[in-house]
């Protein structure tokens, strides 16, 4: 992104819709332009993958306070057809993100559903995202199993990097993404962040997505946190 792109973005009123939800406790501590960066750099991401930005259906769970959703749906102004949908568990911060669409003149571009990615997945069965966001809200096993089904065949999956590449050749981990329908594409960094990147290619096991509980309980494979 070029320095005055990220300027336009720091001036424009999605700042003032940050500062609230920090102050909420929807967005975490620190510099709100560093949180807009690293939003922003999802974006990048996005324009890295050759994808026709004009066709695309984004779905972004674990939404909070609106990064990287909100960010990317500016971003998008250019592209009046490209519409995201944010997936929030808590009533709160969904009706949040309904009034931060609202005052961003984004309704158009922006869906809010409150209730987890499961319930989603429930209420949804034909998706036809074609492309995925996360910002790793409760950890790789537990977002990828969450994003992948709700996702069509050939979509991308954009996440928070996390854990060591040594994850790359885990048994448990290449069988889950077996049975999430999904693969591995590479590891990228921008501006020291770091982003997974996965493609959806074949049909999900339909067992998945499980509950919250049943994840809690049994997860796909395990990962330790490492860098975001």
């Amino acid at each position: 992104m070029e320095e005055s792109d990220f300027r336009k973005l720091a001036e424009s009123p999605l700042t003032d819709v940050l500062k609230r939800a920090q102050l909420e406790g929807y967005v975490g501590k620190g510099d709100i332009l560093n949180h807009l960066k690293s939003s922003a750099l999802f974006f990048e991401c996005i324009l890295r993958q050759s994808l026709t930005l004009s066709n695309l259906d984004i779905v972004d769970i674990g939404s909070g306070g609106g990064l990287p959703g909100l960010v990317i749906a500016l971003l998008l102004e250019d592209y009046p057809r490209a519409s995201i949908t944010l997936v929030e568990a808590s009533k709160k911060r969904a009706d949040f993100l309904e009034d931060a669409a609202t005052y961003l003149k984004l309704n158009d571009r922006i869906k809010v559903f409150w209730g987890s990615a499961a319930t989603y997945k429930k209420r949804n069965q034909n998706v036809t995202h074609n492309l995925g966001t996360a910002r790793l809200f409760a950890g790789l096993p537990v977002t990828l199993e969450y994003l992948a089904p709700i996702l069509s065949v050939s979509s991308k999956l954009i996440i928070s990097a996390h854990s060591l590449d040594s994850i790359k050749t885990d048994n448990r981990f290449i069988e889950a993404c077996n049975l999430l329908g999904i693969q591995y594409v590479s590891k990228e960094e921008l501006d020291d962040h770091w982003f997974w990147i996965f493609q959806k290619v074949q049909n999900n096991d339909s067992r998945f997505p499980r509950d919250k509980e049943a994840i809690k309980l049994s997860p796909l494979f395990e990962a330790n946190r490492d860098c975001e």
